[in-house]
């Protein structure tokens, strides 16, 4: 077992003993794939959490919260999805509130709002030189009466912490609903760009021992090459992807890219089939 584990790192960072990789098991091969993946998918995940506004970053948003939970609104929301009993709009503390059927493309937002549809909502600070905003569905949301809150609160001893908490928990499971769908998509994306590396790769692999008369590389040999050939890269991308948010998957593609070529070289400088020659 200790020498497997050796021989799984030094197809890390060498390329020689990555000609051994035929002889895994075709399970651990797909295993790996996936935490390759993972791995190549760890700069996009920070991309993505970097780039979405998070509530605390929109000002005043809070206290337009507050004002509206005063208002007792007749809005309830349950089973991921919010009706309101009366129309539902005005200006709380510099935003409009509003209830609405669809949210309305970004660029028709004039003011800074708390919009609120059945299905989902959008929290917009707009202010002379930035525009921000938090939005998401009602999926991570517990069932809510929005009229209970003004009243719960004044029972309480801290009222403004209850509506600072109401109003933060709103806002964060708009804020985390929108980024688990967006890893989800990146990672959808990743898993079918990384197999069509794979793929790629292993035809190369397929062709360097083509020459040979018997004994050739077959198809699933090159896709466990190519696969673990990839770990070591994808380890670098993940390790430096928090830093290098632009730039690490540009580096797994390069390191990669050279890896491939290396370790096709060695294919290709076998002198005989590829079974034979690969390390016993």
């Amino acid at each position: 077992m200790k020498s497997k584990f050796e021989t799984f790192f030094k197809m890390m960072v060498k390329n020689r003993p990555l000609l051994r990789a035929y002889k895994a098991p075709l399970i651990l091969t797909f295993v790996l794939l996936l935490v390759n993946i993972s791995l190549i998918s760890v700069p996009f995940f920070f991309g993505v959490l970097d780039g979405a506004d998070h509530p605390d970053d929109l000002e005043g948003a809070h206290e337009a919260f507050e004002a509206f939970y005063r208002s007792e609104p007749a809005c309830r929301l349950e089973g991921a999805e919010l009706s309101c009993e009366d129309d539902i709009e005005g200006d709380y503390n510099s935003y409009r509130v509003a209830f609405i059927e669809e949210l309305p493309d970004p660029e028709d937002i004039e003011q800074s709002s708390i919009l609120l549809t059945p299905n989902n909502a959008a929290v917009v600070q707009i202010d002379d030189d930035t525009y921000r905003h938090v939005a998401g569905d009602y999926s991570l949301h517990s069932d809510l009466d929005f009229a209970d809150i003004h009243p719960e609160a004044q029972a309480d001893d801290n009222p403004e912490h209850v509506y600072r908490t109401m109003s933060e928990n709103f806002m964060l499971n708009l804020y985390y609903s929108e980024v688990t769908r967006n890893i989800f998509t990146t990672y959808g994306a990743q898993t079918l760009q990384t197999i069509l590396y794979v793929m790629l790769v292993s035809v190369l692999f397929m062709i360097a021992n083509y020459r040979v008369e018997h004994k050739k590389i077959t198809w699933t040999a090159s896709i466990k090459m190519a696969t673990f050939a990839m770990t070591g890269p994808a380890f670098l991308s993940a390790a430096l992807g928090y830093w290098l948010l632009g730039w690490a998957n540009m580096l797994f593609l390069f390191v990669y890219m050279i890896r491939i070529i290396l370790v096709y070289a060695n294919v290709n400088r076998l002198p005989g089939p590829f079974y034979e020659k690969a390390g016993g």
